[in-house]
């Protein structure tokens, strides 16, 4: 138990780390907050739901638009920071994440 509470503040860490640049400053009382982004339908996005935004991200972080390459190697970075994502959910987590939110995606 010690361990996966450990493996979840490394994870929400590297999340903060990774975040970090993207964040407002400031911080003024009348900010009003970001609107929420919602997740298309798909085929993965339960999985994204369970894997990623359930466990550790809202869906905020999950729409900014990488590569395919690089939503494979943040996929796979976030499982070697503890990410709880199934061997049957990766290859429909990463799929879902191409084919929604890549910078392609945004262009059309």
């Amino acid at each position: 138990m010690t361990s996966q509470i450990l493996r979840c503040f490394v994870v929400a860490g590297a999340c903060l780390a990774f975040l970090g640049p993207f964040a407002r400053a400031g911080g003024q009382t009348g900010d009003a907050a970001p609107p929420a982004v919602q997740l298309p339908e798909g085929d993965g996005r339960d999985a994204v739901i369970r894997g990623c935004v359930g466990a550790c991200h809202g869906a905020t972080v999950i729409a900014q638009p990488r590569s395919k390459d690089e939503w494979v190697a943040t996929v796979n970075e976030m499982i070697g920071l503890g990410a709880q994502i199934s061997d049957e959910d990766y290859v429909p987590i990463v799929v879902y994440l191409v084919t929604h939110f890549t910078e392609e995606t945004e262009e059309s």
